[in-house]
């Protein structure tokens, strides 16, 4: 069974290449540009590891 990641990043330079990293090594990934769509998504997907920015434009990643 592949293991989830929620890729929480709002700038797409910095979350393409890990996501398509994370990819190549065998993980189910999701991508997220915002800590309500993070919010959302673990509410609805369970998720085993959550890689989150701290400075989301909507809300601090602490938040989240």
């Amino acid at each position: 069974m592949e293991q989830r990641v929620l890729v929480v990043e709002d700038e797409e330079d910095i979350a393409f290449p890990l996501v398509r990293t994370l990819e190549r090594e065998g993980y189910d990934v999701a991508w997220v540009d915002s800590g309500e769509k993070a919010l959302a998504d673990v509410a609805g997907t369970p998720t085993d590891v959550m890689i989150l920015d701290l400075g989301l434009p909507d809300m601090d990643g602490l938040e989240v």
